[in-house]
């Protein structure tokens, strides 16, 4: 289970609440939740609205 999966079973959201919560596409967070890279807003964000640590986000950029 990866970060986003854990904050979504820990915060009860389901993927199209998250992707509000984040102020994106439903289609971005898939993107995501595939691998697929995330961009410094995203980054902002993910820390932000969500509290996941720079070195982890960094790490996933």
């Amino acid at each position: 289970m990866g970060r986003l999966e854990l904050e979504m079973y820990r915060r009860k959201l389901n993927k199209k609440n998250l992707a509000a919560l984040l102020d994106i596409p439903a289609s971005r967070l898939s993107d995501v939740l595939q691998g697929r890279r995330i961009n410094l807003d995203l980054a902002k964000r993910l820390y932000k609205r969500l509290g996941i640590p720079a070195d982890f986000i960094l790490e996933a950029a």
